[in-house]
């Protein structure tokens, strides 16, 4: 489990990450479409089909299993960045998309030994960098965070170190309602992935 001090720089390289390709797509075309390993692509189809339509856990009650079954096309079509009416072929949207590093768990950020505002991280293991909203990344690392108190500070400290590296532009209008939403969409995502795992 990372530091406060470890995770705030972890966020600074993300941030550092997402913004260097903020909005540019996946230009050589050699990277994975959608970053990370728990959209519904097929195997993710094959799992997601696989879990009884009656799940129940401690975390999540048969209700509210078949409410995030009802939308987890509708939410993978958001995270690709499309609407939930558009097809799956059709061409994403860019806007305020970025290339994530697909796994950006502890295990794969590097930290300095160092304490408070000089830690600094760096990435490791990019097999699956692709397209995708930053908070992909962001929502993975924090997943084990105990408060909401803890996930919002992170969250906006991600967003201050974004907006001051992108163009002011791209800044402008990437709104923190707008932030939050796409780390919902992720949080749901990787909820249905995960029980589907």
């Amino acid at each position: 489990r990372m530091s406060p001090d470890e995770t705030r720089a972890a966020m600074r390289w993300l941030a550092g990450f997402h913004a260097l390709f903020w909005e540019k797509g996946n230009a050589t075309g050699q990277l994975w479409t959608r970053g990370s390993y728990w959209h519904l692509d097929e195997l993710g189809e094959l799992e997601f089909a696989a879990v009884p339509k009656s799940f129940a856990n401690r975390y999540m009650d048969e209700d509210e299993w078949r409410r995030l079954s009802a939308a987890a096309k509708s939410i993978d079509a958001r995270l690709a960045g499309r609407n939930a009416t558009m097809p799956a072929d059709a061409r994403s949207e860019i806007r305020h998309r970025t290339l994530v590093h697909g796994d950006a768990k502890p295990e794969n950020l590097l930290c300095s030994g160092q304490h408070g505002r000089h830690v600094q991280c760096a990435g490791l293991d990019f097999a699956w960098v692709g397209e995708g909203y930053g908070m992909y990344d962001v929502m993975y690392l924090l997943w084990d965070q105990r408060t909401q108190t803890m996930v919002d500070e992170h969250l906006m400290s991600y967003r201050e170190s974004l907006l001051q590296q992108l163009p002011a532009e791209s800044a402008n209008v990437y709104m923190p309602h707008i932030m939050k939403h796409h780390f919902e969409l992720c949080v749901a995502d990787f909820i249905r992935w995960w029980v589907g795992y």
